[in-house]
């Protein structure tokens, strides 16, 4: 079974579009291929199917088209299991007729150690409240000189797990803004999200944001040190890992604030 994804759609997911050649829904032929993308709408899957016919070459080619995944599984319900696959995941089917992911060496390397830091990060943050803090749609709109109190009613979790980033994935202005109690409520999704969606073009630079800058902001320095020692070594982790996949600002984060812990 593969890792999920905390991507939360806001349609019924059978709603949401995808993309495949017709011979899966016309001719009712078995996926024999399918790989995830990063959805570019809140309406898309960013899931793509092929069938055994399209991916044989045959001389007359399936026509690839747009349809709900909820047509898919009705002609292919072995791709269910799959659906909230991460993106960039592809599986195909092997001899025997099971789906089996495709993976290099670098994908399994980063789950391995993705599996050992997420529930240091989760156990670390999993009693944390938003309190009175900044909330992420309401840190939104003061980039926007929005409607604050309408902007924080849209925010209804009240557990920093039941967060969903994904309309949020190309924003970096709610980080900008929250002050310390927000932070420490949303930086553990945001840690996940990154984690679990290695690779996508949109996602928010998170090492910066952990990286005090030169002049000490004591804005930067308030949000750093409402963490408790807990969830200050469960931050310096999350950086040692970009580190040892080759991200090198992440030192500069650690040397500047994160060292002391851990």
């Amino acid at each position: 079974m593969p890792a999920l994804n905390p991507y939360k759609p806001k349609f019924p997911f059978r709603e949401l579009n995808c993309n495949a050649d017709d011979s899966i829904v016309t001719c009712k032929m078995k996926v024999d291929f399918m790989q995830r993308d990063e959805p570019e709408l809140e309406t898309d899957s960013g899931w793509n199917f092929c069938s055994s016919v399209e991916s044989q070459n045959s001389e007359s080619p399936p026509v690839w088209k747009v349809f709900k995944i909820g047509q898919i599984i009705d002609s292919d319900p072995d791709i269910l299991p799959f659906l909230n696959a991460l993106c960039g995941s592809e599986f195909e089917r092997d001899e025997s007729g099971k789906f089996v992911p495709l993976k290099d060496e670098w994908d399994t390397k980063w789950e391995a150690r993705r599996d050992v830091l997420a529930p240091i990060i989760i156990a670390a943050f999993k009693n944390v409240s938003l309190e009175d803090g900044i909330s992420l749609h309401e840190a939104d709109e003061m980039d926007n000189y929005g409607d604050l109190k309408a902007a924080r009613l849209l925010d209804t979790e009240k557990s920093w797990m039941e967060v969903s980033l994904t309309e949020h994935r190309y924003n970096s202005a709610p980080l900008c803004f929250f002050d310390p109690k927000g932070f420490r409520f949303y930086l553990p999704a945001y840690m996940l999200w990154d984690l679990m969606n290695p690779g996508l073009s949109s996602n928010i630079d998170l090492v910066w944001f952990l990286t005090l800058p030169e002049n000490e902001s004591n804005d930067w320095l308030e949000r750093y040190k409402i963490l408790n020692e807990e969830q200050s070594i469960a931050v310096r982790k999350y950086l040692e890992f970009y580190l040892r996949v080759g991200e090198c600002d992440a030192r500069t984060a650690i040397d500047r604030y994160w060292k002391s812990f851990g």
